[in-house]
């Protein structure tokens, strides 16, 4: 007999739409009958964790509710994210032998469909609602907003798109279902990116597939394919600011994805040479000044390209003081120039004065200061991407500008364990803590360690801004890591004055290391990377 008793929980589109909900799981029977994305309010309650409670095993006292809370203690309404609403009653057991069995198969792509491409009817239209696509959108296309937005799938656009893209975005969406080892069943099918045609489509497939072996911390692989990525653009013309119009077939969106093709590409090189502490110059011939630069993300997702409107270039920028009309993407870009001079600076053979390093200060400083805001009063559920990647690379570069001048010693770090591996962020391995100096003080040296000590903190504050940290970039990982490794360095090497102040520092230090590699902990349900990450900076914490 069913229960009559009104229930006390209520999905959010029930919510919304004022109308009573039998809150059965996963899906009410409103949504399931109405195809709505059923989605429930995370509870509050039990944040504060259970007397008795043990963290996990291999934790460094983490709370119990630590990770559940950065996994998401504030849940996004759909309508706030700009997309179609997300359609969860699809099957995800979808049959992987039918995608394995050509280059170009795919579910949603019938027969007399244009070869390798998406055919523009009712089966492309569904291309939007495929389950792994979705969560593609859902997580991971805010951080790398590079393929056309989710709208155009249902659009014309559609018939233009070769098969191996859907393949990539699959792929990569399959890593946030909450299942062990399926995005296995994915990986070919990406992979036939590699034999693509030498065109636009093959440049993003490169670029992507780089991020994801970056997050598995196959470095060597994902710079061969970023190399490859950068060749490819450089040879087909990506980098003129001509190409976008010539292979947009007359749609402003697929040009301004060619534009943030080209931008993205030199925004993962300056990260992933930031983090690997390579030669920073090695590619800077790739910016190219006159480039337009990308549009607002909203006007983005919406399609709302004006193909009228004259896009601004790093050559046309306003002043520096006027950044009310920039995009938050171009504030991104910005940001790794910045890192380069920074870089640039302080791997130079010659020595750096006082004031380079002041004026580089006050440059990092005043950038953050022209950041728009992305958490307005009325809306603190989520926050722009872009936004987020301008302050963490704005953090790392105050971190790496700072550091050679700090009270911080910082050596190489060996895993004490007979394990053959190492740090999988290679910064790190000049970043890791060591005995303190025992030579006389540099000049400004106590400055500059608060410097270093305050981005840190506002490095790992990150992990405590709405929306789940598994939706942000993976290279959150290694900035993560960098914020843990310094947080440790000071716990070390820092000398105490009072008994007091100095119990009150250490406290805060193990705090922000406890968020630290509770982050990784959560980052590490997604991308193996950040799970080995942690198991380090456990290791390093435990063995300081």
């Amino acid at each position: 007999m069913q229960d009559s008793k009104p229930s006390a929980l209520a999905c959010l589109p029930c919510r919304r739409r004022h109308l009573k909900c039998d809150a059965r799981m996963p899906i009410c029977s409103r949504c399931h009958e109405t195809h709505n994305d059923c989605r429930y309010v995370r509870s509050r309650r039990g944040l504060r964790g259970r007397p008795g409670s043990d963290p996990a095993s291999g934790d460094v006292d983490i709370l119990p509710d630590l990770t559940s809370w950065l996994d998401g203690a504030i849940d996004i309404d759909p309508d706030l994210l700009d997309l179609p609403p997300l359609d969860t009653n699809l099957d995800v057991n979808v049959q992987m032998d039918s995608i394995h069995s050509s280059p170009i198969a795919d579910l949603h792509f019938p027969a007399g469909a244009r070869p390798g491409y998406i055919r523009p009817d009712a089966h492309a239209e569904s291309l939007a609602h495929d389950p792994m696509i979705q969560l593609y959108y859902h997580h991971f296309h805010r951080a790398h907003p590079i393929l056309l937005p989710r709208r155009s799938l249902a659009s014309s656009c559609c018939q233009h798109i070769p098969a191996f893209i859907p393949h990539i975005m699959r792929y990569i969406g399959s890593h946030y279902y909450p299942h062990p080892g399926f995005s296995d069943s994915f990986h070919g099918a990406a992979y036939t990116a590699l034999s693509a045609p030498n065109d636009g489509f093959k440049v993003q497939g490169l670029l992507l597939l780089s991020i994801i072996e970056h997050a598995y911390g196959l470095e060597e692989t994902a710079w061969k394919l970023l190399r490859e990525a950068t060749q490819l653009a450089c040879q087909i013309g990506l980098t003129s600011p001509s190409f976008a119009k010539a292979h947009s077939r007359g749609k402003p969106i697929l040009e301004e994805s060619w534009r943030r093709t080209y931008w993205e590409l030199v925004v993962i090189e300056g990260i992933m040479t930031a983090l690997s502490g390579g030669n920073i110059l090695s590619n800077y011939k790739l910016i190219n000044e006159e480039m337009p630069l990308p549009c607002e993300e909203t006007a983005y997702n919406s399609e709302q390209t004006s193909p009228f409107k004259r896009p601004l270039t790093l050559a046309t920028l306003p002043s520096q003081a006027d950044s009310l009309h920039i995009s938050s993407f171009t504030h991104r870009i910005l940001a790794i120039k910045t890192l380069r001079t920074v870089l640039q600076t302080t791997l130079s053979l010659d020595s750096v004065s006082e004031h380079q390093t002041e004026t580089l200060d006050a440059r990092l400083v005043a950038s953050l200061m022209r950041l728009p805001s992305s958490l307005p009063d009325h809306d603190t559920t989520t926050v722009d991407e872009m936004v987020f990647q301008t302050l963490m690379i704005t953090y790392l570069s105050l971190i790496y500008l700072h550091h050679p001048h700090s009270t911080l010693r910082l050596v190489a770090y060996h895993p004490s364990t007979s394990r053959a591996t190492t740090t999988l962020c290679p910064r790190l391995r000049a970043l890791l803590p060591g005995p303190p100096s025992s030579g006389p003080p540099i000049p400004n040296t106590h400055t500059h360690t608060q410097k270093l000590l305050r981005a840190a903190d506002l490095l790992s504050n990150l992990a405590t801004l709405p929306s789940s940290v598994i939706s942000r970039t993976p290279f959150f990982t290694c900035g993560l890591a960098i914020a843990v490794v310094v947080h440790v360095a000071a716990l070390v090497g820092l000398p105490p004055s009072d008994a007091a102040h100095a119990q009150e520092r250490e406290e805060s230090l193990k705090a922000r290391i406890e968020l630290g590699v509770g982050a990784l902990q959560v980052v590490g349900r997604v991308w193996p990377l950040a799970r080995r990450v942690r198991g380090e900076m456990v290791e390093m914490y435990r063995g300081r």
